[in-house]
């Protein structure tokens, strides 16, 4: 599809399509960074399940 992209534009622009495409990929990195921690912060403000007993436990 990249390909297809650069030969519809012409390949004096191809600098500035592969920067958007790098771009794109650091912002996903990024945008899972995010994600986890905000998995992580929920996960650790949650209340512990006592999984034994089924009662609910607070840290």
């Amino acid at each position: 599809m990249q390909n297809s992209i650069i030969l519809a534009g012409g390949m004096e622009n191809e600098h500035v399509l592969f920067g958007l495409i790098r771009k794109r990929a650091e912002v996903a990195g990024e945008l899972e960074a995010a994600q986890q921690r905000v998995r992580q912060l929920t996960i650790w403000s949650a209340p512990q399940f006592d999984r034994t007993h089924g009662a609910t436990v607070r840290a």
